[in-house]
């Protein structure tokens, strides 16, 4: 994959399966609850909806970028 393919809709696209990946399971009265990691970066306080799609979107082009440095 070349610098140029490293497009935002790319970035995109694994950020979000980024968000979908299951962290850990939350035990709760009588359920189980998955909690992924959009889930965990929400329950932070400090971030809101904005900021974790940033912090996804950085962990998604910093992935793409050291896979293409790699190739």
């Amino acid at each position: 994959m070349s610098a140029e393919r490293i497009t935002d809709e790319r970035v995109r696209i694994v950020a979000e399966a980024l968000g979908d990946v299951a962290v850990f399971d939350k035990h709760q009265i009588g359920e189980v609850v998955t909690i992924t990691l959009r889930g965990l970066l929400e329950d932070v306080r400090s971030f809101d909806p904005i900021s974790v799609d940033e912090i996804l979107q950085k962990m998604a082009r910093r992935a793409l970028e050291t896979y293409e440095r790699e190739q």
